[in-house]
């Protein structure tokens, strides 16, 4: 879906893109999933989350790792979502932001994210996802966190089809298109594909589902850089 995810992320994904879309989940799951940026072992990422819904709000967990041994980020994650108002949820996720270098040591620092998810109608949800609300900084040095605003606007005209689209600006850099596009072909198959236009790249990807169990996979191709290939699973007990 090219990352146009902030008004569509439903399942643990919702934790880092808008925690207040976990309320359309309405079964607990588990999400695993891997990934190698161009095929570097050096920007290899991994992730494993759990979401819980309750009867009126969910609860998510989430931890992330990327890099290898001598340069590492993780993130540790807790997500609640709860109604506000008539259609309209409220996310907050607080994090624990980890970084190591080799030879200089590593710094963790806590920071907050929030979302909103606004269903505006049958077919449309609409979202919005600040991140680093506080600016938080890490290390001796007091190097700044990334921080991003991100709207995202979904529609839905039937139930096999969905496209989404976000727009994400995050300081200094020029803001960032991303869109997405899918299809379901049957009640196992979807196929996937998707545009973000400041990394110049093209994804194409499909789900599988079956029983408990959804497969995912995507393919994001730069037309300097090559592949990024990612994949994931997913229980829904």
């Amino acid at each position: 879906m090219g990352n146009a995810l902030v008004s569509i992320a439903a399942c643990p994904d919702a934790i880092f893109f808008n925690a207040a879309g976990m309320r359309r989940t309405t079964r607990s799951c588990v999400l695993f999933s891997y990934g190698r940026a161009f095929g570097l072992d050096g920007l290899a990422q991994g992730a494993v989350a759990a979401l819980v819904p309750c009867r009126h709000a969910a609860i998510g967990f989430a931890f992330r790792h990327f890099g290898n041994t001598l340069y590492s980020e993780t993130t540790t994650a807790l997500a609640l979502t709860a109604p506000v108002r008539n259609r309209f949820y409220l996310g907050t996720t607080i994090l624990l932001a980890g970084l190591y270098i080799q030879g200089y040591g590593s710094a963790r620092t806590p920071l907050v994210d929030a979302g909103l998810a606004f269903h505006a109608g049958a077919c449309t949800e609409i979202g919005l996802s600040l991140t680093n609300l506080g600016r938080a900084t890490i290390g001796r040095r007091k190097e700044p966190l990334p921080r991003s605003v991100r709207a995202g606007l979904s529609w839905k005209p039937m139930e096999e089809v969905l496209a989404a689209l976000d727009l994400v600006k995050e300081p200094p850099f020029p803001a960032e298109f991303k869109a997405g596009f899918e299809i379901r072909l049957s009640s196992t198959l979807a196929l996937r594909t998707g545009f973000e236009n400041q990394a110049s790249s093209v994804a194409f990807g499909f789900g599988l589902s079956q029983g408990i169990v959804t497969l995912d996979y995507a393919v994001a191709l730069h037309s300097i850089l090559g592949a990024t290939h990612i994949g994931s699973i997913q229980f829904r007990p």
